[in-house]
Order: C-alpha cells, then sequence, then structure tokens
C-alpha cells in the first residue's frame, strides 16, 4: 500500500497522542526508551519524557488498526540531546522525543518527499499549538525537540537499521 502525498494520516494521530498522553503518563515507571544519560538536572525530563514516549508507543497499535499492512513499525524514543549549531534548531540541549515511522512496503520517495515537505509549516504549527503544551503540562521542562523519521527499509545502515527518506524536527526554546 503506497502513502498517500502529505502528512500520513498516523503521523496526525501521533502528533494528537504525543499532545494529550502526558496528562495520563506514569513518571515512575521505568525509562525504556531512554537512549542517553544525562546531568542530574536533565534526569526528571528524562524520566518524563521515557514515560510520555511509552505512553504514545502503547497507543500506536489502536492509531494502526484500520492500516494493518501500512507500516512494519513505529517506534518512539526519548533522550537529552545537545544539539550543535547549524542544525535544524539553536544550539542547545533538547528533550527530545524521536518517532521513527518504517513503511511496510517500499515508497515513491520523490512523491512522498514533496507532499511531506509542504507539510512541514501545518506539522510544526501542531507541535506548537498542541504537543508542546502537552509535554509542559506533563512537567518537561526547558528546550524541546520532536523528530519524525520515515523509512521504508530500502536502505539499512552498517547496523541493519532502515535509513531514514525523510524527517523533520519541530523545537521550542
Amino acid at each position: 500500500m503506497k502513502p498517500q502525498l502529505g502528512v500520513p494520516a498516523i503521523t496526525l494521530a501521533v502528533i494528537a497522542l504525543l499532545a494529550t498522553v502526558g496528562c495520563t503518563a506514569d513518571p515512575g515507571s521505568s525509562p525504556s526508551k531512554s537512549v542517553r544519560s544525562t546531568d542530574d538536572a536533565s534526569e526528571r525530563n528524562l524520566e518524563l519524557l521515557a514515560a510520555h514516549a511509552d505512553g504514545v508507543e502503547a497507543a500506536i497499535p489502536d492509531q494502526l488498526a484500520d492500516r494493518p499492512n501500512e507500516y512494519e513499525s513505529i517506534e518512539v524514543s526519548s533522550f537529552i540531546d545537545d544539539v550543535p549549531a547549524g542544525l535544524a534548531a539553536p544550539e542547545g540541549r533538547y528533550s527530545t522525543l524521536q518517532i521513527d515511522f518504517v513503511f511496510a512496503d517500499p515508497v515513491d520517495w520523490e512523491a512522498l518527499t514533496v507532499g511531506l515537505d509542504q507539510q512541514r509549516l501545518i506539522m510544526d504549527l501542531d507541535c506548537r499549538r498542541a504537543v508542546f503544551p502537552g509535554m509542559r503540562e506533563a512537567g518537561i521542562t526547558g528546550p524541546m525537540m520532536i523528530v519524525y523519521t520515515y523509512a521504508d527499509g530500502t536502505t539499512l545502515d552498517e547496523d541493519g537499521e532502515p535509513v531514514p527518506g525523510w524527517q523533520h524536527a519541530c523545537w521550542v526554546r
């Protein structure tokens, strides 16, 4: 099944989950999705991010129920990331959630990229209007970033992991 141009519907559903799951996430749970350790000042954010990521990932199967063959996987990870100058966001330390979408079948990257690129502003607005306020409500403080990656498994890195064909980050300081 080839995804349509623009933001795939599941992305919009995940954006909505990112905005609402913070109210129900349990920061006392073990941070199973944390991939980077940090200093003590960021440790609470890392715990809250992990709970947020776990809550979003737990809700994804319900979002996929009407499109069971579109994605091979959707994974949500959380980490504190030091972003150097010159990248997609101003230099600094960001509490980051990354959502990796891997399509089940090869996609037409040229067509999909055109559609996704046209939706960057909408994704940014959704992050600013809903996702980041939801993360703040969950207790996450400081600069925040959401990274969306899309891959189809046709290009793999040296570890056998899919290399994204498209990605986007939205951020707030």
